[in-house]
């Protein structure tokens, strides 16, 4: 059942099979299953790659020269919580026999928003930053 349905829930293996729930974790477990959980990824586009890994080398071959330059990079990150919820991935799982990196793309309308951001730069932390509303390119 899994094999043809790697997303099916133990719940309903046990319905279908008329065991237990612990008893299908238990066989999922002996047979090396394991409930890798979805990750929410931005969209690339076929374009997106050349670009990526352009970026890489440079920062490598850079970085070969200086060994200090990452510590001159700002690494920040933004997270958006909105009033509609979010996505509760506990109960969404993949069952194969090893991680095949399972990633759904997610989009939805908001009708309000709150920005936190937060950056570290060599050994500083920087934020976080609590911002209300949307932030576009040149706000931010």
């Amino acid at each position: 059942m899994i094999v043809e349905e790697p997303t099916i829930s133990t719940r309903t293996i046990a319905r279908y099979q008329q065991v237990s729930q612990t008893t299908v974790c238990k066989v999922l477990k002996l047979a090396h299953f394991h409930p890798y959980k979805v990750i929410l990824t931005q969209e690339l586009h076929a374009t997106d790659k050349p670009h990526r890994l352009e970026y890489c080398r440079w920062l490598l071959n850079v970085s070969e020269e200086n060994y200090y330059f990452s510590k001159n990079i700002l690494f920040s990150d933004e997270c958006i919580f909105q009033n509609n919820g979010i996505v509760n991935r506990h109960n969404s799982h993949y069952w194969p026999n090893e991680n095949p990196y399972w990633m759904r793309q997610a989009h939805s309308q908001v009708r309000w928003s709150v920005n936190v951001w937060a950056g570290i730069l060599g050994d500083h932390i920087i934020g976080p930053y609590f911002i209300d509303g949307k932030v576009d390119g040149q706000g931010y």
